[in-house]
Order: C-alpha cells, then sequence, then structure tokens
C-alpha cells in the first residue's frame, strides 16, 4: 500500500494521514509530496509523541495533530490498549483509558487554515464513518483525488457497507 500510496502523490500535493500511529505513510508521503505537505492526525499523546520522532527525518513539510478526526466535536476514551498493543499504565504510567478530543476535520481544517487534501490515508480503527462524516464540506468543495480507507467493520458495525 506504501508503494501505491507514494506512486500517486505528486510532487505539490497535499496528503493527509489520518490515525497517523508511528507515522510511516507520513514518512513517505512527506519525501513524494517534497513541495507540498502533509498533515498527521494521531490521536494517541504517546504515540503522537514517537510520531513527531520519527518525522524528525521528513524530507518535506509535515504537521502533526494530537487529535481524534470524527464528525462531532467531542472527548473520546481511547481503550486501555494503545495501536501500539502496550496498556495505557506501560506507556504512560497511568492507570486506565486515556480521553482525549475529537473534532470534525471541517472543523480544525477551517481553524488551522490548512490547505484542503489532494490524497488521504485513513486507519482510524472503526471511526473511518465518522471521519468522513466529518470531512464532508471539504471533500466535496476540494479536489482530493484519492483516499485510502482501512475499514475496521468488525469494531465499527459497519459491515460492507462504509455509508449506511
Amino acid at each position: 500500500m506504501i508503494a501505491d500510496l507514494v506512486s500517486e502523490i505528486r510532487s505539490d500535493d497535499v496528503v493527509y494521514d489520518i490515525g497517523a500511529f508511528l507515522g510511516w505513510h507520513s514518512l513517505f508521503a512527506s519525501s513524494a509530496a517534497s513541495d507540498g505537505m502533509t498533515v498527521a492526525f494521531e490521536a494517541h499523546p504517546v504515540t503522537h509523541t514517537r510520531l513527531r520522532q520519527v518525522l524528525r527525518y521528513a524530507k518535506g513539510p509535515v504537521q502533526t495533530y494530537n487529535y481524534a478526526l470524527s464528525d462531532v466535536e467531542s472527548t473520546v476514551t481511547l481503550p486501555e490498549n494503545s495501536s501500539s498493543g502496550a496498556t495505557i499504565s506501560e506507556l504512560t504510567g497511568e492507570n486506565g483509558a486515556y480521553e482525549t478530543k475529537a473534532v470534525p476535520g471541517d472543523e480544525i481544517i477551517k481553524t488551522e487554515a490548512l490547505p484542503a487534501p489532494d490524497v488521504i490515508k485513513i486507519d482510524v480503527e472503526g471511526a473511518e464513518k465518522k471521519v468522513l462524516h466529518g470531512m464532508e464540506s471539504t471533500l466535496t468543495e476540494s479536489e482530493c483525488r484519492i483516499i485510502y480507507c482501512e475499514v475496521h467493520p468488525e469494531k465499527s458495525g459497519l459491515g460492507n457497507a462504509l455509508y449506511s
């Protein structure tokens, strides 16, 4: 998938990596979009810190945000187990789940004055539909060419339909 993603990115593209985890897609995207921009969103604070460390090696400009993208502004609870497989207490010294801010993509694009994406990668462990609904205006009004979306129907209850 990374090879396909990179082959589709033009040098002046704006790439959004939603659910960036440790930033491998962002790292490769920043090389391909060397005259554009890569924007990485990672909800988990410890993983976001690791993401920023990885992206020090990016060849093109990258901005990172420690938000969960969703369809409405809210607070979301991240599970005890992080994306890395370690428990929150192992990563942070804190027990239990972690709460983080969720915001609609349209809202953060507007408030942060981000350019609209040309290419989007989404891997959000079951919240795909919420991310897409939260970016409805941007996706309707922009020239976004490609959306790569890893779907987790067992976590989202979507089955095979992203828009049910």
